[in-house]
C-alpha cells in the first residue's frame, strides 16, 4: 500500500516508460561532442522549452499540441534522431509515434532533459 501511495504523490512522469532504443545522457554528449549528425527533437511545451534547450539546434515540437503527429513530417526519417522532453515519459510515447511513421533510427534519451542537467550539462 505504501508504495501505491508513494507512486500517486510522485506522479508517472517519474516512472517514465522504457523504450527499445533508449540512450544514456553521456551516449547522447559523447554524440554531441563528435558533432554526429543528429536531428535532436525536442517535445516539451513552449514555456518549458524557454527554460533552457540542450542544443539551440534542437528542432521543438510541443507533444501535447494537436498537429503533433503531422508535424513529424517535415522530419527526415533516414537520418538519426534523439527525441527528449522533461523526464521521459513524453518522448518514449513520441519514440513510438516516430517508429510507427517509419524513421528508421530513433532514440529516446533516457530521463530527458532533468537526466541531463543532474549529470552537470550545461543548457544553451
Amino acid at each position: 500500500m505504501a508504495v501505491l501511495t508513494l507512486m500517486a504523490l510522485m506522479g508517472c512522469s517519474f516512472f517514465a516508460p522504457k523504450t527499445d532504443a533508449d540512450i544514456s545522457v553521456k551516449t547522447l554528449k559523447e554524440w554531441l561532442d563528435q558533432k554526429k549528425d543528429i536531428t535532436l527533437l525536442d517535445v516539451r511545451t513552449p514555456e518549458e522549452w524557454q527554460e533552457g534547450v540542450i542544443k539551440q539546434t534542437a528542432i521543438q515540437l510541443d507533444f501535447y499540441s494537436d498537429d503533433f503527429s503531422e508535424k513529424l513530417a517535415d522530419l527526415d526519417p533516414d537520418k538519426t534522431t534523439v527525441v527528449y522532453c522533461a523526464k521521459g515519459g513524453r518522448s518514449a510515447k513520441a519514440f513510438e509515434i516516430l517508429k510507427e511513421k517509419g524513421f528508421k533510427e530513433v532514440y529516446n534519451l533516457e530521463g530527458g532533459i532533468g537526466a541531463w542537467t543532474a549529470k552537470g550539462y550545461a543548457l544553451d
